[in-house]
């Protein structure tokens, strides 16, 4: 059930075929829609160690990747300063098949 007018949806094929596509290296890892209550991003565990987000708002793809990077840089920082785990930025993939935004990739 869409929670937002002109909500994106993304499917698992779509997320497995964007991971498989641009970063080859876990193409072969396993890969499933995490279930959350969530509302502004869709999950997806790559493997054990990664997971992917890809926004659920429709916008402008350039400001999203605009905001993707921020977030990054300053994900970046917390997890350099933090004394307990923190996930890292790892990748901010293209849009494709179907998916018109990028979306990201960082550490679980």
């Amino acid at each position: 059930m869409a929670m937002h007018e002109a909500q994106l949806n993304v499917s698992e094929d779509t997320a497995r075929r964007l991971v498989g596509e641009q970063f080859p290296q876990w193409k072969k890892l396993a890969l499933h829609e995490v279930p959350a209550a969530g509302t502004v991003n869709a999950i997806f565990r790559i493997g054990d160690e990664f997971a992917a987000r890809f926004l659920l708002r429709a916008q402008d793809p350039t400001q999203a990747r605009a905001d993707l990077t921020a977030e990054a840089a300053a994900a970046g920082e917390l997890a350099n300063a933090s004394t307990v785990p923190t996930p890292e930025p790892v990748a901010i993939g293209e849009p494709g098949h179907g998916y018109p935004l990028p979306w990201s990739i960082q550490t679980c």
